[in-house]
């Protein structure tokens, strides 16, 4: 599936390109949670499941794309890993 190999491409990814490209995806916005926050992998036998990146609010990316979720309320869809997105 595209959009796997789309999130596995920014889980190995190394932590400077990563931001770069985040910054790209995802706008200007991101950019104070990449250099405040905190950027976690999450495994899950061996196989990659999630990045998170945590400041107060949080961005999370998984295999069907990038939401930002607020502190307080409901998860939002920022990017969706379909067939029309590229790296």
């Amino acid at each position: 599936m595209k959009n796997q190999e789309t999130f596995n491409t920014l889980f190995f990814m190394n932590s400077t390109d990563f931001k770069v490209k985040m910054i790209n995806i995802v706008g200007g916005n991101i950019k104070e949670y990449l250099s405040k926050g905190t950027i976690k992998k999450v495994l899950i036998n061996e196989i990659p499941n999630e990045l998170k990146i945590d400041w107060y609010d949080s961005y999370i990316i998984n295999p069907d794309g990038i939401y930002f979720v607020p502190e307080h309320g409901s998860r939002q869809l920022v990017r969706k890993f379909d067939k029309y997105f590229t790296l």
